[in-house]
């Protein structure tokens, strides 16, 4: 699993991809736990800290296989990402 996520080559360019959008040098992970333990968003406020909280899990969860460039992973985690932000958003108020 660790590899599939992190390590193999298509992966690993999806992860540098995003963090260097965010202005971000990745750090290579060992594994998902240690990336999910380790996500920091404690300098971030407001809507970028809860669209960077989304971000591995939009990740991992498009590694589906069915999207075949890097661009098109690219956009449906943003898809996702814009669609769990609004969720959230609009279910704050609820308890």
């Amino acid at each position: 699993i660790d590899h599939l996520f992190l390590h193999c080559p298509f992966a690993e360019s999806i992860w540098i991809k995003l963090f260097t959008e965010a202005g971000i040098v990745w750090p290579p992970f060992r594994n998902v736990k240690e990336l999910l333990t380790n996500w920091n968003t404690s300098n971030l406020v407001g809507l970028g800290r809860m669209l960077w909280r989304f971000l591995p899990f939009a990740v991992i969860w498009k590694f589906e296989g069915k999207e075949k460039s890097r661009a098109s992973v690219m956009a449906s985690i943003k898809v996702f990402i814009f669609w769990w932000s609004k969720a959230a958003k609009d279910l704050s108020g609820i308890s």
